[in-house]
């Protein structure tokens, strides 16, 4: 008879490793973990630093876009008043009313301009209190046309930003000046527009940014507002503003305003490192100022050992910079690192006391391989199994348990890549329907300053991507725009729209006629075409003066007028574009009467389904035409609101069979 193997004792085994291996683990993880927990806490405080200059940076740029844009449209009826002083007076009212982030506002105009008026002429609006004051300020002892924003707008002949000054006439402040030329009936530069942006505003600004990101940070959070000022010199980080040369131009010290230089300062210390900051700010756009070897460095400012935070204002030319003294930054990683080592490290003690009692005294050999049973049960399958060296009963269980073990983790794998492959396709849909969607027009009204022309559009597509599509542009007077369908739907048909959108654009910078401009897609799409798509589409060209409109229907719905009554414009029959080249695609023109609308839109109108497959159709949508018609209601957002919820209503609870696309246009 064979002898039954030895065994030896599992639990001496067992406590002997286990004491080493927990030893070794733990002590390993407590010197990891300072490191990681002291370099993430110290990366945290930097984000916290960038989003705040950020956010800051945010809102000065919207102040000065909001400048931009109002003066921009206010160009032109400055223009159209040109020789009209009260026209002048009140066109800068107005500016000052609408835009409270604006000081004043001026027009200048070039010497002698006005011969009776003298050399010089520049009405001047200010606020006084909550009245508006306008003023003729110029004179020999204010001299603008020696002025740099007078001067450089009238060379340049071009919207500018201008350099910080003081102006100690019209608004009496530190200001910078968003300067536009003005032209005459000639298309000549007689004047400067000017809309001055006062620089306390900014002051104020970055007072409120210092305040809240140091009372955000950990340092400060429920301390006394008078907090000694050896710990603010300490701890306060404090921000500024600098020209692209590195002028100040804001600064909590206002003697440095206008009259000192950052970068002077920076080359002017012993520590030639700090010579970079000029180099990496005026290349960069936000970030941390770093060594040469792109890793994070500190540099002396005002005296004190600081990371430079910085970020550049758009449309300016001007950085928000923060100094952020290094002592504030790293100490929460210290601390934080210490005390998780310090916790660890009581872990450490406290695991081997319990573990060397239970598995010596207690715990018997199955105890372990029943713990991992359990974790495998819980979803943890790649855990590791104890390493059974002996011919003992433990051995057995545990050879049959890694079979098992191994085919449930091969199981979970497969699962998870399943799951990951549907993700991220579903993940990649999602961002071409943004991409999609992007391509399309999404600003309404498109052209705010035109009173002669209302547009509005929409496009819903069946899945994440579709193969609608419209689009429009002004080129001088004529409105271009298309609305096209591509056969079937999801992906192939996106791309084709896609291609078909850039089409339209680059092809209608060259050429002016509906079907040329058909014509030249025709054949894009046609060559190497072996998916055999198309897509219909109607391209119309309209003149905004005369009301006449050019255009060309590759098989596509016949557009509806809306106008004295409600009819389909007469289309010629012409074969969708991508089926067969050189078709002779016909030109067709009719005049648009004023007030009337062309509503475009393709067959996810007037095919739309219930969920008894009955559709729309055409009659139904010249109903609803027909019915806002009648309400004098037929301006192109309410046609096309009108238009989708007659839709809705019709399909209820239906799944959506096809992209809908609607496009509105109304001569005014």
């Amino acid at each position: 008879m064979s002898k039954k193997p030895h065994t030896h004792s599992f639990a001496k085994r067992l406590t002997r490793w286990l004491m080493l291996s927990l030893l070794l683990t733990l002590g390993t993880i407590a010197f990891m973990t300072f490191w990681v927990a002291m370099s993430a806490i110290t990366a945290l405080e930097s984000t916290r630093n960038l989003n705040v200059l950020d956010t800051t940076n945010e809102r000065i740029t919207n102040v000065l876009s909001s400048t931009e844009n109002a003066a921009n449209n206010h160009q032109r009826a400055i223009e159209q008043n040109i020789n009209n002083e009260k026209g002048l007076e009140q066109t800068l009212r107005t500016l000052l009313e609408m835009n409270p982030n604006i000081t004043g506002a001026a027009v200048a105009f070039v010497d002698h301009y006005f011969p009776k008026k003298g050399k010089w002429y520049e009405l001047y609006a200010r606020r006084n209190g909550n009245q508006i004051e306008v003023e003729q300020i110029g004179s020999e002892q204010h001299d603008y046309l020696s002025a740099n924003w007078f001067l450089k707008c009238i060379e340049e002949k071009k919207p500018y930003w201008s350099n910080a000054y003081l102006d100690d006439t019209g608004a009496r402040d530190m200001l910078t000046t968003y300067a536009i030329p003005i032209h005459n009936a000639q298309g000549k530069v007689v004047a400067v527009m000017g809309s001055d942006v006062s620089l306390g505003w900014l002051q104020g600004e970055l007072k409120r940014m210092d305040e809240e990101n140091n009372s955000n940070s950990w340092l400060f959070t429920g301390r006394e507002k008078d907090t000694s000022d050896k710990v603010k010199d300490r701890f306060y980080s404090y921000s500024f503003i600098i020209e692209k040369g590195g002028t100040y131009l804001v600064h909590p010290d206002e003697k440095r305003i206008m009259h000192e230089n950052f970068f002077q300062h920076c080359k002017a210390t012993d520590d030639m490192k700090d010579d970079k900051i000029a180099q990496v700010i005026q290349h960069g756009y936000r970030g941390l100022v770093t060594d040469d070897d792109d890793m994070e460095a500190t540099f002396m400012i005002d005296g004190k050992e600081c990371y430079i935070f910085y970020g550049t204002i758009e449309h300016t030319g001007w950085t928000t910079i923060i100094a952020v003294p290094a002592y504030a930054v790293n100490i929460l990683g210290y601390v934080v690192g210490g005390i998780i080592t310090l916790v660890v490290a009581m872990g450490i003690i406290i695991s081997l006391v319990i573990c060397y009692l239970i598995v010596r005294h207690n715990t018997k050999p199955l105890k372990k391989l029943t713990k991992v049973i359990k974790e495998v049960g819980q979803g943890h399958f790649d855990v590791a199994l104890p390493v059974v060296k002996k011919n003992d009963e433990i051995k057995l269980l545990r050879d049959s348990f890694e079979k098992m073990q191994s085919s449930l983790a091969k199981y979970m794998d497969e699962l998870q890549e399943t799951t990951a492959k549907k993700a991220s396709i579903e993940s990649e849909l999602h961002i071409a329907h943004d991409i999609q969607m992007a391509m399309l027009p999404k600003k309404f009204p498109p052209y705010p300053e035109r009173k002669d022309i209302d547009i509005y559009g929409e496009l819903t597509p069946a899945k994440a991507v579709g193969g609608d599509l419209f689009d429009f542009f002004l080129s001088e007077d004529q409105l271009f725009f298309c609305v096209g369908d591509v056969s079937g739907k999801g992906v192939p048909a996106s791309l084709v729209m896609a291609v078909t959108r850039s089409l339209f654009r680059s092809i209608s910078a060259h050429a002016s006629s509906p079907d040329k401009i058909v014509h030249g897609i025709n054949e894009a799409i046609c060559e190497g075409n072996e998916s055999c798509m198309f897509v219909t589409l109607f391209v119309g060209v309209l003149e905004l003066k005369s009301g006449l409109m050019h255009y060309c229907n590759a098989g596509h719905n016949a557009p509806l007028l809306i106008g004295q009554s409600v009819g389909l414009l007469p289309c010629d029959s012409n074969l969708p574009a991508g089926i067969m080249t050189d078709w002779d695609f016909t030109l067709q023109e009719t005049r648009i009467e004023r007030q009337s609308t062309i509503f475009l839109y393709t067959d996810g109108l007037n095919e739309a389904e219930d969920s008894q497959h009955n559709q729309l159709g055409d009659e139904r949508v010249v109903k609803v035409a027909e019915s806002l018609l009648a309400n004098n209601n037929h301006q192109p957002e309410s046609l096309i609101t009108a238009m989708t919820g007659a839709v809705h209503e019709f399909v209820g609870n239906a799944e959506q069979s096809d992209d809908l696309t609607m496009l509105a246009i109304q001569l005014k």
